[in-house]
């Protein structure tokens, strides 16, 4: 059982333990009602998950504080590639202020409760772990997790992205992430094909950041599927040869990569569950997979790489039934 708290334009996820100290907050974006399954089993396993609606038009659907329904924006998928991308990165940033005034309005309940919260007869003050916050993302939302953890490394301890979409972080993240200070004696020049623009053909106002600016060093678990891993997007292929050279996640703490085999990109989400297996295969949606099995899986390994990650910072999580 869990419960659901609504604040602002998020909504706070969490099982109902009479001890809540201590507890991890898992900020994970761009969710609403597509991502409840995942956000459900991350809840029920001691976590408080902040799941955030963007409306800007970059989700499927979002619903404003008076009821109304923001609809996904198709314009910018019509345009140009190289147009549409510098579009997204722009919004990426958006969603990034979006996330690290949320992020920081949370953390702030450790000392103070929200009306809403109060209403809900629940208290956080003294029982949230301010030292060891997650973010984590979906596709978009994966490159907003990066890019946030970019600009407010202090936020965050670790960082779970579910396929980025990586020609959607800015530029200096993409400089940042890749940066040959990070590489050692690891070239992967032939990897990174159509990753770095001409300065000319970015958009203006990014920070030209120097390409030895490294990415700050934190726990990361990257989650691929099939599909994305066959076509190689979203640089799977280079991901995962940083993975191989143990470039993924810092020296000294937790880097993981991983494909989910013979699943598509939208098993992600829900939407495949909520799909006929017959026709979510015929349009391509869903993989040779029981879309069950899948989000199994993608729930198992992100679990398995928060236990990791929080063993190595001594935090242990309530347990059910716990008083």
């Amino acid at each position: 059982v869990c419960v659901r708290v609504r604040w602002q334009s998020c909504c706070l996820v969490l099982s109902p333990f009479e001890q809540f100290s201590p507890l991890i907050l898992e900020i994970r974006f761009h969710l609403h009602c597509w991502y409840v399954v995942q956000t459900l089993s991350l809840a029920a396993k001691g976590n408080i998950v902040v799941v955030m609606n963007h409306l800007d038009g970059t989700g499927p659907i979002a619903k404003t504080k008076s009821g109304q329904a923001v609809i996904f924006d198709h314009d910018i998928s019509k345009m140009n590639t190289t147009i549409g991308d510098q579009m997204r990165r722009q919004q990426t940033k958006i969603r990034v202020n979006e996330l690290l005034i949320v992020t920081e309005a949370v953390l702030e309940m450790t000392s103070r409760d929200t009306e809403e919260v109060v209403e809900a007869g629940l208290t956080f003050r003294g029982r949230l772990e301010r030292n060891h916050v997650t973010v984590m993302g979906h596709s978009f939302g994966a490159a907003t997790a990066f890019t946030a953890v970019h600009r407010r490394p202090d936020l965050y301890e670790a960082i779970v992205a579910h396929e980025p979409a990586t020609l959607w972080m800015p530029i200096e993240v993409r400089k940042a992430y890749f940066a040959k200070c990070r590489m050692g004696e690891f070239d992967p020049k032939e990897l990174v094909d159509g990753l770095f623009p001409d300065d000319s053909d970015e958009e203006e106002g990014d920070d030209k950041s120097s390409s030895d600016d490294a990415f700050p060093a934190i726990d990361t678990l990257l989650l691929f599927s099939h599909e994305w891993r066959e076509k190689q997007w979203g640089h799977s292929h280079l991901f995962e040869a940083m993975h191989r050279e143990g470039l993924v996640g810092p020296k000294d703490g937790v880097g993981h990569f991983a494909v989910i085999a013979e699943a598509h990109h939208n098993e992600f989400s829900d939407t495949c569950m909520l799909t006929p297996t017959w026709l979510g295969r015929s349009v391509g949606a869903t993989g040779s997979r029981n879309p069950l099995e899948t989000a199994r899986e993608i729930h198992e390994r992100t679990v398995a790489f928060l236990a990791e990650t929080r063993a190595r910072h001594d935090i242990v999580l309530p347990q059910s039934g716990t008083k």
